[in-house]
């Protein structure tokens, strides 16, 4: 399933921004998320130099795991081992 199908099955939305200024000692220009969502009670982001590689590091560190959209609400989804880009 591509990351795009299980956000909309999951009604989430995929934030890819431009950081504008580089983290010291990297080149990762971007990061990706699902907004308002946490991973183990910690928000958390994929990071890289390109649009799709801020989103592949994304998916490497919530696959197969469970997100917690909506923290407020506690709506717990877990993500499919085979998610792609």
């Amino acid at each position: 399933m591509s990351i795009d199908e299980f956000a909309d099955k999951n009604n989430l939305h995929i934030e890819i921004k431009k950081r504008e200024k580089e983290k010291p000692g990297t080149k990762n220009r971007f990061y990706a998320k699902f907004t308002n969502c946490t991973i183990g009670g910690v928000y958390g982001y994929g990071n890289g130099r390109t649009r799709k590689s801020a989103l592949q590091s994304y998916i490497r560190r919530i696959k197969g795991r469970i997100i917690t959209a909506n923290p407020s609400q506690s709506r717990n989804i877990r993500v499919p081992i085979d998610i792609h880009v």
